[in-house]
């Protein structure tokens, strides 16, 4: 259950940029459109509703997006920790861009889970998954 005035003044005007879950207090976000639309300004207006901030980083591929990823996610532990919320976060990538360094970064950022898509058996996944120079990946 929530309340409506809440729900009118903060999920109401974001809906069409974060596809926000019935459960409010986990929000999903494309990286892309993150800093756009203040979403470190609405967690931090929200926080004082929730025990938990889930971030699902997704859509496109989030790891050409490090960078804003790094920035953000600090941006939500900070604010967690003021609020005392409990803060996680996932991923879902090919896994083209991961890296032992990259996976380390995520780790520190409370990156807890990462899922990477595989489009069924490696002549099949290979043909599917075209790089942006037009090469197959192979």
């Amino acid at each position: 259950m929530s309340c409506w005035v809440v729900h009118r003044k903060w999920v109401e005007p974001f809906k069409a940029f974060l596809r926000l879950p019935v459960n409010v207090g986990k929000i999903s976000v494309e990286p892309a459109a993150c800093e756009k639309i203040g979403v470190c300004s609405f967690v931090e207006g929200w926080a004082k509703f929730i025990h938990n901030l889930s971030i699902d980083w997704y859509g496109g591929e989030p790891l050409l997006e490090m960078d804003l990823i790094k920035n953000m996610s600090k941006q939500f532990i900070a604010i967690c920790q003021e609020k005392e919320v409990q803060y996680n976060s996932s991923m879902v990538t090919n896994g083209y861009h991961l890296t032992p360094q990259i996976a380390k970064e995520l780790k520190e950022l409370k990156v807890e889970n990462i899922q990477i898509t595989i489009d069924g058996p490696e002549d099949i996944h290979n043909a599917r998954r075209i790089l942006a120079n037009g090469r197959i990946n192979a």
